[in-house]
């Protein structure tokens, strides 16, 4: 989506999606440091959980902070 995005010269849109990408790509990241700090709990399935909440959890605070630019209008004016 980002490639299409930057072909049609869509930038802001371009943007959005190389962001959610990188937010993604760093899933494995956050995983790391999640499950060296919460091993400790003794929390049952908690390799399942982080799995899915390593990469849900901030790209859906990431969707949050861009629908909310949307609304209130702060976005960069594209050049």
């Amino acid at each position: 989506m980002a490639y299409l995005a930057i072909r049609r010269q869509k930038i802001s849109i371009h943007r959005e999606w190389m962001v959610r990408s990188y937010v993604v790509t760093l899933a494995f990241v956050t995983f790391r440091l999640l499950y060296d700090v919460l091993k400790n709990y003794n929390l049952d399935g908690l390799g399942s959980m982080m799995a899915w909440g390593c990469w849900a959890l901030p790209l859906f605070i990431t969707e949050i902070i861009f629908q909310a630019q949307k609304i209130y209008g702060q976005e960069e004016p594209v050049v």
